[in-house]
């Protein structure tokens, strides 16, 4: 399994924060070889899980993300935020695997920024002020040390 380098996952969570823009975060989609997307799209519902997404955040996600409301992953999410829906969204392919990418990030940004409002006292790296590039330093010194 390929997993997200800790710059991309820097990146991911500076865009959840509003640090970032869509076309930074596309990026990540864009390096992928097709064979590599599965993999990406594994850790970004890994990502949508560590934040606790519910059914509270798919309306939210779908009016959020810039996706057609009628696209297949949109018709899939409205379907309840659980393991079977988010397995479907890792199984597309080509443009839908790229709708899915983008919906499971805006997922992810929705309830990522839901329980960051609702947990004050959060020590996780992701939830530190990254607009700040010594914070981001920090971060990655960690990481390398082993101690993220």
């Amino acid at each position: 399994m390929n997993y997200l380098s800790i710059d991309e996952e820097i990146l991911i969570n500076q865009w959840a924060q509003g640090v970032v823009d869509d076309q930074a975060i596309q990026k990540i989609y864009l390096a992928r070889k097709p064979e590599e997307v599965p993999s990406l799209l594994r850790n970004v519902c890994e990502l949508v899980q560590q934040a606790s997404a519910s059914n509270q955040d798919m309306e939210a996600t779908i009016s959020a993300a810039p996706i057609k409301a009628t696209r297949s992953v949109c018709v899939i999410l409205r379907k309840g935020v659980n393991n079977e829906v988010l397995q479907k969204l890792v199984s597309l392919k080509g443009t839908d695997a790229e709708d899915s990418f983008l919906l499971l990030l805006y997922l992810f940004r929705i309830a990522d920024n839901r329980r960051r409002a609702n947990e004050k006292e959060c020590t996780h790296w992701w939830h530190r002020d990254l607009s700040n590039p010594l914070v981001v330093e920090a971060v990655k010194r960690e990481r390398k040390a082993g101690r993220l």
